[in-house]
């Protein structure tokens, strides 16, 4: 709870398996290129 990542208390309990492909949203990027500010979004099964 207040963690901003978008998961629920069940989800934080049981998240998604190692290796589980997932959808999230971010704000910005490092100066490396990569996601800043992630939230979960969802698990997908399209890649």
């Amino acid at each position: 709870m207040g963690r901003n990542t978008h998961f629920s208390d069940a989800e934080r309990a049981t998240p998604p398996p190692i290796g589980s492909i997932v959808s999230f949203k971010y704000h910005g990027r490092t100066k490396y290129g990569r996601p800043r500010f992630a939230s979960f979004l969802r698990i997908t099964d399209e890649f």
